[in-house]
């Protein structure tokens, strides 16, 4: 049993990894002179290769954990509107950075049809429930 669970999140993972670049190639497509999204692609790309364990973590803890609820009704809304600086306390140093590179994402995307943000709601659905089922 205990084999087969470690397969299971290893498949998981896997899906999880190929999940998250597709979608940053469809947000590429989006924005396709973003530089910004463009260089977080970049930074997926060497997670998934160099320690995939990290993006799905990250995932659990900032996103599936706190908004899980919200993610699964597809209220895209909420996270068009919401103020995220008091989420990114934790990253001390970094949470300016991150916070500024969320805000640019989130106002690009803000611009987007309803086709388009609805696609990328579903990537972030699909990637909630992965990271939920990794951490069963």
């Amino acid at each position: 049993m205990f084999s087969k669970k470690k397969s299971n999140k290893s498949n998981i993972l896997k899906i999880f990894n190929i999940q998250i670049q597709e979608f940053l190639k469809k947000i590429i497509s989006f924005f396709p002179k973003d530089d910004s999204i463009k260089s977080l692609n970049r930074i997926v790309d060497t997670l998934c290769k160099y320690n995939p364990v990290k993006l799905i973590s990250i995932w659990h803890f900032y996103i599936e954990q706190p908004y899980f609820d919200i993610i699964q009704k597809g209220d895209f809304n909420y996270f068009q509107n919401k103020n995220y600086a008091t989420d990114l306390t934790d990253l001390k140093g970094n949470s300016e950075y991150v916070l500024k590179s969320y805000n640019r994402l989130r106002v690009s995307i803000s611009q987007l049809n309803n086709d388009s943000k609805m696609i990328a709601m579903k990537y972030v659905q699909i990637l909630t429930k992965l990271s939920q089922s990794y951490f069963l």
